[in-house]
């Protein structure tokens, strides 16, 4: 998994996921955190769905079933998660 190490814009963010040949990214703003949940992107659909914080990793986890390395061609270790954050109000 990798975090990305500042707040910058979102698209920046996403454009460094995939370029890392990231699968999905947790988004954790402030606002999930008030809910206690965090918005899950997967970056080969563009489908985004919020989930509560402690079913993040069974939702990217059933998401991932048929997606291993044999199905797209990627090996385990450049098939990362990228946890993103927004970019700070007075940033």
């Amino acid at each position: 998994m990798d975090v990305y190490p500042e707040a910058d814009k979102l698209g920046k963010q996403f454009k460094c996921a995939s370029s890392r040949h990231a699968n999905f990214v947790a988004i954790l703003g402030d606002d999930e955190r008030a809910r206690g949940e965090v918005a899950i992107k997967d970056l080969r659909t563009g489908e985004q769905k919020s989930v509560a914080r402690s079913e993040a990793a069974a939702f990217i986890k059933a998401r991932s079933v048929g997606s291993g390395p044999e199905a797209s061609g990627l090996t385990r270790s450049r098939r990362l998660t990228a946890v993103l954050r927004p970019p700070r109000p007075d940033a």
